[in-house]
């Protein structure tokens, strides 16, 4: 078991123990496992019982969740890239479409995501949502096609 110590006044975590050392301020003893469920939250004993702040931990989901899906996005096709697209596209070029459509499904993707992790109701609902991208394929073309073409209609200068 793990003495966790706390303020009696805010709930704040103070220290954890896993020893048998004898804590004088207020704690509270749970087990290995319920203590690792936390690792990594913000966490605070409200009523006698270790609880994981849920608002925090959906804070840090919707972080990671930005931050993984905007890495696999630059992964392929960064800012530059994507005005690229943007002005193929324009020029009727069906490559651009393409690439500029993955970008757009990519991001409608992750809102959906986004909305799933301000509509978990508990840590484990949260747990369960995927916060990575890798489930997506890569862009149907490369932005080396993509110079290519734009070359090509440019004249090839």
């Amino acid at each position: 078991m793990i003495k966790v110590q706390y303020d009696s006044l805010t709930g704040a975590v103070i220290a954890a123990y896993d020893s048998p050392l004898e804590v004088s301020a207020p704690f509270v003893e749970v087990s290995e496992s319920e203590w690792n469920a936390c690792a990594g939250r913000k966490v605070k004993v409200s009523g006698g019982i270790l609880v994981c702040d849920l608002d925090a931990a959906k804070k840090e989901a919707a972080r990671r969740l930005w931050e993984n899906y905007k890495s696999f996005q630059t992964q392929y096709v960064d800012a530059e890239d994507l005005t690229l697209a943007v002005v193929c596209a324009n020029g009727g070029s069906a490559k651009g479409k393409a690439v500029m459509m993955w970008v757009m499904n990519l991001w409608a993707a992750y809102y959906q995501v986004k909305d799933r992790i301000a509509a978990a109701e508990t840590l484990s609902e949260l747990d369960a949502v995927g916060l990575t991208a890798e489930a997506h394929t890569p862009p149907p073309y490369t932005i080396r096609e993509l110079n290519e073409e734009a070359a090509n209609a440019a004249g090839g200068e």
